[in-house]
């Protein structure tokens, strides 16, 4: 199925379901807030707001870069260029 597919929209579209992960508007802009889960994990004064969409903003970057990470250097399909 995934030879069909993207590899990282595969693995990526189950979170994004689930709104734990966030879009970018463009390449290189900042990830979309996430105010679903903000809105649900901020109770009074547990957390501060701006700290819950900053983490879950390091966590949709960084769960970018491993992807890109895997796609680039660890799952490469044998040819011309990666023997």
């Amino acid at each position: 199925r995934i030879r069909h597919q993207s590899f990282v929209g595969s693995i990526r579209a189950p979170l994004e379901l689930e709104e734990l992960i966030t879009n970018r508007s463009s390449e290189g802009a900042d990830y979309k807030p996430n105010y679903k889960w903000v809105n649900k994990l901020a109770v009074s004064g547990s957390m501060p707001r701006e700290a819950l969409l900053s983490a879950f903003d390091n966590f949709s970057a960084a769960f970018d870069k491993e992807l890109i990470e895997a796609k680039n250097r660890r799952l490469q399909i044998q040819g011309k260029e990666n023997p």
